[in-house]
């Protein structure tokens, strides 16, 4: 193996580790609130399902920097890359603050659709929102300058935060599903913290004014990406919550949270791969190599994951969920959705960092079919399930035949 290799495998152990820790982290916080919750557990999923797909437009600044500043890292070009990030978080604290203020607007709207009595988890939701779209300015950042112990410590301190005080207050003081979304905010802002400090040095120059021209190009594919990736793997929960009684949308978040691990092991393998592969396209190197190697890694340890609920539904769901008994069945079939989700990750990232644009028609598509499906066909929760595992093979079978077919041109 290269130097170049055992890089690549040195930096995916040390985040995989944090990733790990910070994937138990956030599993115990759902095993705590579901177990605690019970029937009012899909309020809370349903809720922060739709406040991933709110927070997109800043998972899009976390790519479209982490790019940037990895090739003006690349360049040299030091001053602008500090004059990039200080204008950059200028821009997004307003986006941030706007974007809570229209969420509050709409809390009447959300309240008649999830089915909610009380306005207070969307209004602290609202708050967690302004903190969140801030962080990713550090978070992608620090992947672009390949920090990948920062990334570590961020990955991990926010779900930590968020287990310790969510549980506080829906074990200790019953303040339930809001006390729940507390949590979630204090632990946006401990993350938010640390992503400042990953970059501190160059926000602390005044640097020279970046052209956003470069950046602006790459704005619409990421937010496209973002978009459908978000779509495709929360619209599930929050479709259950809107077309089930609240019985049968809990046992369905909960399959859904367990299944959802699975999605996020191989988060440390994108957080490598994607600077990697775009310092590589910038210098006409190969990237297929790397691609290679980070769909090995994903399939290993997603697929071992995904047979596990396979095999084993009703005992995994008898001991992370005892009150949800009816997840087991729903579990088997979301195990290998999100097994094929990760790997659709990596090809979302390729395309991305290479500017291979097919793959996002690609994710496009099926995003539009998976919905589609799930407004037709709800009579069940495995139905809703099924759209899930239809999407996901659908997105890498054809991205895979497509990533074999160049390669054997070229």
């Amino acid at each position: 193996m290269g130097e170049s290799g055992k890089d690549f495998n040195r930096a995916v152990s040390f985040l995989l580790t944090a990733s790990i820790l910070a994937g138990a982290f956030s599993f115990f916080y759902q095993l705590v609130m579901g177990n605690h919750l019970n029937e009012k557990y899909a309020e809370l999923m349903s809720i922060l399902s739709l406040f991933t797909i709110l927070t997109i437009p800043a998972q899009t600044i976390s790519l479209v920097l982490s790019r940037n500043v990895n090739n003006l890292k690349a360049q040299g070009r030091e001053e602008e890359l500090s004059g990039l990030l200080r204008s950059t978080y200028k821009f997004i604290i307003i986006g941030g603050i706007i974007g809570a203020c229209a969420l509050l607007i709409s809390i009447p709207i959300l309240q008649d659709f999830l089915k909610i009595s009380d306005p207070m988890p969307i209004i602290l939701i609202s708050v967690s929102l302004a903190i969140s779209v801030i962080d990713p300015v550090g978070t992608g950042s620090a992947q672009g300058l390949q920090r990948f112990r920062w990334i570590g410590f961020q990955t991990s301190i926010g779900p930590t935060i968020k287990l310790l005080l969510g549980s506080l207050f829906v074990v200790g003081f019953a303040w339930g599903v809001t006390g729940a979304v507390a949590g979630v905010v204090l632990g946006a802002f401990a993350s938010l913290t640390i992503s400042v400090m990953a970059i501190k040095d160059y926000l602390a120059v005044k640097g020279k004014p970046y052209p956003l021209s470069g950046v602006k190009r790459f704005i619409a594919p990421v937010l496209f990406a973002v978009i459908c990736f978000s779509i495709l793997t929360n619209i599930d929960v929050i479709l259950a919550k809107h077309y089930f009684t609240d019985a049968v949308a809990s046992n369905y978040s909960a399959a859904a949270t367990i299944a959802k691990v699975i999605l996020f092991l191989p988060t440390a393998v994108c957080a490598v791969m994607f600077p990697k592969l775009s310092d590589a396209h910038v210098r006409n190197k190969d990237t297929m190599n790397i691609m290679n190697q980070a769909i090995r890694t994903t399939f290993i340890i997603s697929s071992l994951a995904a047979i596990a609920c396979v095999l084993f539904p009703e005992t995994i769901v008898h001991i992370l969920y005892p009150n949800q008994a009816g997840a087991a069945e729903v579990l088997r079939i979301l195990g290998f959705a999100m097994t094929f989700f990760s790997l659709s990750q990596l090809f979302m990232n390729y395309a991305l960092a290479t500017d291979t644009h097919i793959f996002l028609y690609v994710l496009g598509g099926f995003m539009a079919l998976e919905v589609g499906l799930m407004i037709v066909f709800h009579s069940a929760p495995v139905d809703i399930a099924w759209s899930q595992f239809v999407a996901g093979a659908g997105i890498v079978l054809i991205s895979y035949i497509y990533t074999r077919l160049e390669m054997a041109k070229a």
